[in-house]
Formats: C-alpha cells, sequence, structure tokens
C-alpha cells in the first residue's frame, strides 16, 4: 500500500524581487494594434500598465508565450 505524506507549515521572511534582463517595450493604449506591435510588450494606459505576449506558433508547440516576457 502507498503511504501518503502531508505537510503543514510556514516559512517566514521570504521575500521576492522582481527584475527583467532587458526592458519591454512601451506602448500608448490609443496606438496598440496586435497585428502591428511586437510580439510582446507592455501597454501604457494614465491608470495601469499591462505586459502581453503573443503565441506565435501553433498551441501544439507549447511555445508558451508567458515565457517571452519573463525571460526576456
Amino acid at each position: 500500500m502507498t503511504e501518503v505524506l502531508h505537510f503543514v507549515g510556514f516559512i517566514k521572511g521570504v521575500t521576492y524581487r522582481t527584475s527583467l534582463a532587458e526592458n519591454l517595450k512601451e506602448i500608448d493604449l490609443d496606438f496598440f494594434d496586435v497585428n502591428q506591435v511586437n510580439t510582446y510588450g507592455l501597454i501604457k494606459s494614465p491608470l495601469t500598465e499591462i505586459a502581453y505576449s503573443q503565441w506565435v506558433s501553433p498551441k501544439r508547440t507549447r511555445s508558451y508565450p508567458f515565457a517571452r516576457i519573463y525571460n526576456a
């Protein structure tokens, strides 16, 4: 019979620092056209920023779009 282990706990003092290898190309929301922009970037508006990434190949290839944002 297979034994199942359950771990319960809390790790204190974990901090995260976000960073990118290169800056994402920014485009204003008013001029954003998904067919004209790069395959990944940053959409800026007066209220917020939104990172975007497009599928550039058929989904069956498993080329995940977020990898381009996080590994850029």
